[in-house]
């Protein structure tokens, strides 16, 4: 059997989605898909729309088969964490034949060959990087233009954001020397924050246009043509209230902000260089999330630095935690949702001596041995306490502790 791999947020899932299911199980001539998604919080640092478990739900009805949960650690970082887990999660499987990714580019060959350049990282590479972060550039504008001055690559590959997840999602499997085959699908549609377009008998819309449909804030006369029937379905289940989105969050924050000395703030892991003080300072004066990063923006923290950094302020992600965690590869496999092929494909996966990591389908029976794996779980517990706090449903009863993996045609909760 051949199995694809595949990392997504599906917040929500939408045709953009199937439409890259379908693609790639068409180029890969792939028998199944594991998906690697993001939990209750996403990696641009906000709240997901609906919890992870509804989202894998939408995943599976749709053409997943598997769905694991990349760990909050790795799910709410920069791109170079974020697809470091991600691959490390399915390299780990140990059944992994190809991992399909969106990209502007379309071109897996030019996106391989930045991918190398940047895993080998030369003296010079670093000079010219260093000299971008000591004039004050943001980590991703210096090492973009430390690319372009030794390398003279292509501007446009590097400011697509599914382009420069894809080199690094490119750049981990030749770290990790994984025999993963990667392949790309050009990114249909419009940009993240358009609207409407069609192609291939699809209907797209950016992400961010759904969820304003979703919320109410625009038009959504449209929304059951550019997600599918199912993925209709579930939103209908679900409160309007839990439809959650980033001001949700500005009261705990703000309280969190408020309520930690400077030195505790300073000891989560994207908080530095001072930016501790700037946090207190706008906090005292912010009406919601937005104008909070407003205040606290600079050429070194971008918006969506910021909004991440946020949200392991409010989950409290240490930087010796995670660096800790990092340092000892931690993984596990933990199942949000899976399909009847997707079963026997998780009955393998426990059986095979390719697997390198515990798979969990109910924490409460599950043993880690390790202290790195165990720091990973619990973060992941957290976040799912802090997530259903904010969306005013019960800790408990939503817990991670009593949610199921859906198994499709059966409910979750």
């Amino acid at each position: 059997m051949k199995i694809l791999g595949i990392v997504a947020e599906y917040n929500p899932f939408h045709n953009g989605h199937l439409y890259h299911i379908e693609k790639s199980k068409e180029i890969t001539g792939a028998d199944a898909v594991i998906a690697v998604m993001s939990g209750n919080f996403v990696q641009r640092g906000e709240p997901a729309i609906v919890d992870k478990y509804a989202r894998a739900e939408m995943a599976v009805r749709n053409g997943a088969d598997v769905v694991f949960e990349l760990p909050f650690c790795y799910a709410v970082n920069s791109a170079d964490n974020f697809a470091k887990g991600s691959i490390r999660l399915l390299d780990s499987l140990g059944c992994v034949d190809y991992l399909s990714f969106g990209s502007e580019s379309g071109n897996i060959e030019e996106l391989d060959r930045i991918a190398e350049f940047l895993a080998i990282e030369t003296r010079e590479f670093r000079e010219f990087l260093k000299d971008g972060l000591d004039k004050g550039e943001s980590y991703p504008k210096a090492r973009f233009n430390a690319l372009l001055r030794i390398n003279k690559e292509n501007p446009n590959l590097l400011k697509g954001s599914n382009n420069i997840l894809g080199i690094e999602y490119l750049r981990y499997l030749k770290m990790c020397g994984s025999g993963i085959k990667p392949v790309t699908i050009k990114r249909e549609g419009q940009g993240y924050n358009e609207s409407v377009y069609c192609a291939d008998d699809y209907k797209f819309a950016s992400a961010t246009a759904i969820r304003e449909m979703i919320h109410g804030n625009v038009e959504n006369s449209i929304l059951d043509e550019v997600i599918p029937p199912s993925v209709c379905d579930v939103l209908d289940s679900i409160n309007c209230n839990v439809k959650l989105k980033l001001n949700d969050i500005f009261d705990n924050l703000r309280y969190r902000i408020l309520s930690s000395t400077k030195e505790e703030l300073a000891e989560i892991f994207a908080v530095t260089e001072g930016i501790e003080n700037r946090l207190v300072n706008a906090a005292r004066f912010a009406n919601d999330v937005d104008s909070l990063i407003e205040e606290s923006i600079s050429k070194r923290y971008t918006g969506t630095r910021l909004r991440r950094m946020l949200v392991q302020t409010l989950v409290g992600l240490k930087r010796k935690d995670f660096n800790f965690i990092d340092e000892e590869k931690a993984m596990y496999g933990r199942i949000l949702g899976f399909s009847e092929k997707g079963a026997g494909i998780i009955k393998n996966i426990k059986n095979s001596d390719g697997c390198r990591i515990p798979i969990i389908t109910n924490i409460n029976k599950e043993i880690l041995e390790s202290d790195a794996q165990n720091m990973l779980l619990r973060y992941d517990l957290k976040a799912t306490d802090i997530y259903n706090l904010i969306a005013g449903r019960s800790i408990y009863a939503y817990s991670d502790n009593v949610r199921r993996p859906y198994m499709e045609g059966h409910s979750s909760k």
